[in-house]
C-alpha cells in the first residue's frame, strides 16, 4: 500500500517493474504518465550547456516520480530520469489521472496536496543550496535521503548538493571521524 492512497484508487494504477539502468523517462520525450514508487530508488538529472550530467532529484519509496512540466505541459522533458536500483512503481496516465480528479473529491484533495508537497521540497532544496555551506548541505541530505546514501554512487549526490566528488568525499570522512 502506498502511504495516503486508498486502495479503490491505486486499483486505477499500473503496476510496474524496472531493472537498474532502465530509463522511466528520457529528455525529449513526453512524461505521458507519474509513479508513485513502491520500492527502490530512480534519479533525475538534467545535460547542462557544458555536458554535466546534473542530478535535479532522487525518487525513493513512497514518492511521486515523473517530469511534472512534462506531464502537465504535454510538452518534451528536460529530463532523464532512469533507475539506480530495481524499481517497483504504480503509473498512471494523464488521462486516467484527469478522470480520477474529476470523479473524486479525494481523489483531487489527495493530487492538489502532492503537487503542493513537491512544489515546498523543491523550494527547500533551492533555499539549503543557496544558503547553506558544503558540510551542512550534506548534513540536511544525510536527514533527508538516508536510504539514498546507501544507493547512489557519490558523483550523483555530490552533483544534486552542487559540489564536486572529491569535495564530498573530504566532508564524508570529516564526519566521520
Amino acid at each position: 500500500m502506498i502511504s495516503g492512497l486508498p486502495s479503490h484508487v491505486l486499483e486505477n494504477f499500473e503496476a510496474i517493474e524496472y531493472e537498474r539502468g532502465d530509463f522511466f523517462l528520457q529528455s525529449g520525450n513526453h512524461c505521458k504518465k507519474l509513479g508513485i514508487v513502491s520500492a527502490g530508488l530512480l534519479r533525475s538529472y538534467q545535460i547542462d550547456k557544458e555536458g554535466n550530467d546534473v542530478t535535479t532529484n532522487f525518487f525513493q519509496e513512497n514518492s511521486f516520480c515523473g517530469s511534472y512540466y512534462s506531464f502537465y505541459e504535454r510538452q518534451p522533458s528536460f529530463e532523464n530520469i532512469v533507475c539506480l536500483t530495481p524499481v517497483q512503481m504504480y503509473t498512471i496516465s494523464f488521462a486516467r489521472l484527469s478522470m480520477l480528479f474529476k470523479e473524486s473529491f479525494d481523489v483531487n484533495f489527495f493530487g492538489r496536496v502532492t503537487i503542493q508537497n513537491v512544489c515546498i521540497e523543491k523550494d527547500l532544496r533551492i533555499s539549503k543550496l543557496l544558503q547553506l555551506d558544503a558540510k551542512d548541505r550534506y548534513k540536511w541530505f544525510l536527514e533527508k535521503y538516508p536510504r539514498v546514501i546507501e544507493s547512489s554512487p557519490l558523483k550523483y549526490i555530490a552533483s544534486y548538493l552542487n559540489m564536486n566528488p572529491g569535495s564530498l568525499s573530504r566532508i564524508r570522512n570529516e564526519l566521520a571521524r
